[in-house]
Protein backbone atom coordinates (compact mmCIF):
# COMPACT_ATOMS: atom_id res chain seq x y z
CA UNK A 1 0.00 0.00 0.00
CA UNK A 2 3.03 2.63 0.69
CA UNK A 3 4.73 1.70 -2.64
CA UNK A 4 1.32 2.89 -4.61
CA UNK A 5 0.52 5.68 -2.23
CA UNK A 6 4.43 7.11 -2.88
CA UNK A 7 4.42 5.99 -6.68
CA UNK A 8 0.51 8.09 -7.02
CA UNK A 9 2.08 10.84 -5.49
CA UNK A 10 5.41 11.08 -8.20
CA UNK A 11 3.27 10.74 -10.40
CA UNK A 12 1.29 13.79 -9.46
CA UNK A 13 4.30 15.53 -8.99
CA UNK A 14 5.48 13.97 -12.60
CA UNK A 15 2.03 16.13 -13.99
CA UNK A 16 2.14 19.37 -12.55
CA UNK A 17 5.66 20.24 -13.14
CA UNK A 18 4.46 19.36 -17.12
CA UNK A 19 1.90 21.67 -16.74
CA UNK A 20 3.51 24.40 -15.15
CA UNK A 21 6.01 24.21 -17.71
CA UNK A 22 3.47 23.91 -20.71
CA UNK A 23 2.22 27.35 -19.14
CA UNK A 24 5.38 29.86 -18.64
CA UNK A 25 5.13 31.01 -22.33
CA UNK A 26 0.92 30.87 -22.43
CA UNK A 27 0.87 34.55 -20.44
CA UNK A 28 -0.75 37.68 -22.60
CA UNK A 29 1.23 40.33 -20.62
CA UNK A 30 4.88 40.60 -21.32
CA UNK A 31 7.15 39.22 -18.41
CA UNK A 32 9.54 42.41 -18.48
CA UNK A 33 8.22 45.49 -18.27
CA UNK A 34 10.09 48.92 -19.64
CA UNK A 35 8.46 51.12 -17.53
CA UNK A 36 6.68 50.59 -13.99
CA UNK A 37 3.22 52.08 -14.19
CA UNK A 38 1.86 53.67 -11.16
CA UNK A 39 -1.34 52.10 -11.11
CA UNK A 40 -1.95 50.55 -7.56
CA UNK A 41 -1.50 52.43 -4.89
CA UNK A 42 -0.84 49.35 -2.90
CA UNK A 43 2.37 49.01 -5.03
CA UNK A 44 5.10 47.95 -3.62
CA UNK A 45 7.16 51.24 -5.88
CA UNK A 46 6.49 54.80 -4.79
CA UNK A 47 6.59 57.51 -7.51
CA UNK A 48 9.70 58.72 -8.27
CA UNK A 49 8.47 62.33 -7.16
CA UNK A 50 8.04 60.85 -3.60
CA UNK A 51 11.86 60.08 -3.95
CA UNK A 52 14.03 61.24 -0.89
CA UNK A 53 16.93 63.89 -2.26
CA UNK A 54 19.56 61.66 -1.98
CA UNK A 55 18.21 59.43 -4.57
CA UNK A 56 17.57 62.02 -7.02
CA UNK A 57 19.53 64.20 -9.08
CA UNK A 58 18.23 67.70 -10.54
CA UNK A 59 19.22 70.16 -12.69
CA UNK A 60 20.35 73.87 -12.23
CA UNK A 61 17.65 76.13 -12.45
CA UNK A 62 16.58 77.50 -16.46
CA UNK A 63 18.05 81.01 -17.09
CA UNK A 64 15.52 82.93 -19.10
CA UNK A 65 17.40 85.86 -19.10
CA UNK A 66 14.83 88.76 -18.48
CA UNK A 67 12.20 86.82 -21.13
CA UNK A 68 9.21 86.47 -19.07
CA UNK A 69 7.46 84.85 -22.06
CA UNK A 70 9.27 81.64 -22.09
CA UNK A 71 8.94 81.14 -18.93
CA UNK A 72 5.44 81.11 -19.06
CA UNK A 73 5.99 78.83 -21.53
CA UNK A 74 8.19 76.44 -20.14
CA UNK A 75 6.43 76.86 -16.70
CA UNK A 76 9.21 77.00 -14.65
CA UNK A 77 12.89 78.72 -14.59
CA UNK A 78 13.98 82.17 -13.67
CA UNK A 79 13.75 85.60 -15.15
CA UNK A 80 16.25 86.93 -13.18
CA UNK A 81 18.59 86.14 -10.51
CA UNK A 82 19.91 87.07 -7.38
CA UNK A 83 18.53 89.85 -4.96
CA UNK A 84 19.54 91.92 -1.48
CA UNK A 85 16.90 90.20 0.23
CA UNK A 86 15.45 86.77 0.63
CA UNK A 87 11.75 87.98 -0.07
CA UNK A 88 13.19 89.53 -3.65
CA UNK A 89 14.98 86.36 -4.52
CA UNK A 90 12.53 84.51 -6.94
CA UNK A 91 12.22 80.70 -7.09
CA UNK A 92 11.35 77.79 -9.50
CA UNK A 93 10.68 74.63 -9.57
CA UNK A 94 13.60 72.39 -11.84
CA UNK A 95 14.26 69.38 -13.33
CA UNK A 96 15.33 66.24 -11.85
CA UNK A 97 15.33 62.56 -12.38
CA UNK A 98 15.29 59.37 -10.40
CA UNK A 99 19.34 58.73 -10.22
CA UNK A 100 19.79 54.85 -12.03
CA UNK A 101 19.51 51.56 -10.59
CA UNK A 102 16.70 52.96 -8.06
CA UNK A 103 13.07 51.53 -8.94
CA UNK A 104 10.25 53.60 -9.01
CA UNK A 105 7.10 54.21 -10.83
CA UNK A 106 7.27 56.31 -13.34
CA UNK A 107 7.85 59.25 -14.53
CA UNK A 108 11.33 59.24 -14.05
CA UNK A 109 11.87 62.65 -14.56
CA UNK A 110 9.84 65.12 -13.05
CA UNK A 111 9.92 68.84 -12.05
CA UNK A 112 10.73 69.78 -8.23
CA UNK A 113 10.90 72.05 -5.30
CA UNK A 114 11.26 75.39 -4.88
CA UNK A 115 15.09 76.59 -5.39
CA UNK A 116 16.48 79.94 -5.22
CA UNK A 117 17.10 81.73 -8.63
CA UNK A 118 20.77 82.77 -7.06
CA UNK A 119 23.94 81.90 -9.39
Amino acid sequence: VGYALLCGQAALLLGNLLLLHGLQGNDTEPSELSAWAYSDPRAPLVLCTYLPDEFVECEEPVDHGGNATAQQELGHGCVKFGGQAHGEVDHTRVQCRALDGIECAEPRSFLRGSRPCVK
